[in-house]
């Protein structure tokens, strides 16, 4: 079984930032306004450590991930590919 590697929050943002080509005023736009590229910014830098609900919601917005995925990743657990389908179907079938 492989290891998996749990990465910090700033770095899963750099990933996913740089595998969608986004730049992060495009994270903010996407997000509707509600993080500000310089708050994407201080999280990557890893000067903002405890972001708040809303903010996970937004970033995941941002990004256009699953929220589950970032919320997993905030608490510092490894993203298991095999929950991110069923993950998915909480999510959508939670927004309204």
């Amino acid at each position: 079984m492989p290891k998996r590697t749990v990465e910090s929050l700033g770095q899963y943002l750099a990933r996913i930032i740089k595998e969608k080509q986004l730049k992060q005023r495009e994270v903010q736009e996407n997000s509707g306004g509600q993080i500000t590229d310089g708050y994407v910014r201080r999280i990557m830098a890893g000067k903002t450590d405890n972001p708040s609900v809303r903010k996970l919601q937004a970033l995941a917005r941002g990004l256009s991930v699953d929220e589950d995925e970032i919320f997993r990743v905030a608490r510092g657990q490894s993203i298991n590919s095999n929950s991110k389908s069923s993950s998915k179907r909480r999510s959508q079938s939670s927004k309204k």
